[in-house]
């Protein structure tokens, strides 16, 4: 996944979530460690909120940015 990338949170129980926008995003920018091995997301969400330090595995691609 790159910065621009279209996705999906699926970390949580989605039907308590009435605004289905609320877990879909853009990641706005990643993060590594000093080893490159760690990799953390930052997500604009479709409710103007922005999550932090988000894991690959909760994350699902949903578009690619070009």
């Amino acid at each position: 996944m790159k910065v621009g990338d279209l996705v999906k949170y699926v970390g949580w129980d989605m039907k308590k979530y009435q605004n289905k926008n609320e877990h879909i995003g853009v990641i706005i920018s990643i993060q590594r460690d000093w080893s490159g091995m760690d990799v953390r997301y930052n997500v604009q969400w479709g409710s103007g909120n922005i999550g932090t330090n988000l894991y690959h595995s909760t994350l699902e691609l949903i578009n690619e940015s070009r």
